[in-house]
């Protein structure tokens, strides 16, 4: 990761330095009979996706990479290189997992949770996307994102998120085998199903508002080393603020101490447990 890199996700998250912003605000609890959503294909708006990012075609896929910056081009024609080269890497890839929608798997598994689509009555806007991030270890990491939006006379913004958990090597992700599909659909609707119940809980506030305050780290919240001019530092090394509200059934349930803005940090993370490289207890 290079310096352009580092300092977006520290304007957007305000983690690393232990400046932490406040975490995602709870929201008002209600009635699951009250809760009533509508899912729109439409990714939310640039400055609170992860930069820098393009977004693939009119899918529901962000790709993040941070090849092609240095810190002797300056911010401005860095930061333009960067993001050329992550929309030269959205176009290459177009025909790997980027032609699965996952529209129709996220609204099976909100029905089922007993959030079917409301249209514009609705109480509650939801986005969903799929982030994939380039890792300095030459794999793609993904993550299934609800963004969600409160149609009440407060505005209200949550994300949850979780992370699918295969990574897929640069040579496979050109094109996809059929197993390596099968592997994605298969953990995309558990994701979906995971997701779906775990905003219906917030949303009817029964997920903690609070939990253990930690430092976590994964290689899905950050793949990617920082720094550059041959000191660096490496993904594994790197963690972030947030509370643990839940440990069971071999999933951390993380509330991050993050801003919303252009990071994927913001929000409640459902991530399994072996895929968590640091999980610090703080005070």
């Amino acid at each position: 990761m290079n310096a352009l890199k580092y300092a977006w996700l520290m304007a957007g998250a305000l983690v690393l330095s232990g400046c932490a912003g406040p975490a995602m605000r709870p929201p008002t609890a209600l009635p699951v009979s009250s809760i009533s959503i509508t899912t729109v294909a439409q990714v939310p708006a640039s400055g609170q996706l992860p930069a820098p990012a393009a977004h693939v075609g009119t899918s529901q896929y962000i790709v993040m990479q941070n090849e092609g910056g240095s810190i002797f081009l300056g911010p401005i024609l860095g930061g333009l290189r960067v993001e050329s080269k992550t929309r030269e890497m959205a176009e290459k890839y177009k025909h790997s997992v980027f032609d699965i929608d996952p529209m129709p798997t996220v609204a099976a598994a909100l029905s089922e949770a007993g959030m079917p689509d409301r249209g514009a009555s609705a109480t509650y806007t939801v986005h969903p996307y799929v982030y994939v991030e380039h890792g300095t270890d030459g794999r793609f990491r993904m993550a299934l994102v609800y963004q969600v939006e409160s149609h009440g006379a407060q505005p209200w913004i949550g994300r949850y998120t979780y992370d699918l958990p295969t990574p897929i090597a640069e040579a496979r992700f050109m094109k996809l085998d059929d197993a390596a599909r099968a592997t994605f659909n298969t953990e995309l609707n558990e994701g979906a199903a995971a997701l779906a119940s775990l905003m219906q809980r917030d949303l009817s506030g029964a997920l903690p508002k609070q939990g253990r305050a930690v430092n976590v780290g994964t290689l899905w919240l950050c793949g990617e080393r920082f720094g550059g001019i041959g000191i660096y530092t490496q993904p594994a090394e790197m963690s972030f603020r947030g509370q643990v509200l839940e440990e069971s059934g071999g999933f951390v349930t993380v509330r991050m101490d993050a801003l919303l803005g252009p990071n994927q940090v913001y929000g409640v993370h459902l991530v399994r447990r072996d895929l968590v490289h640091t999980l610090k207890s703080r005070t």
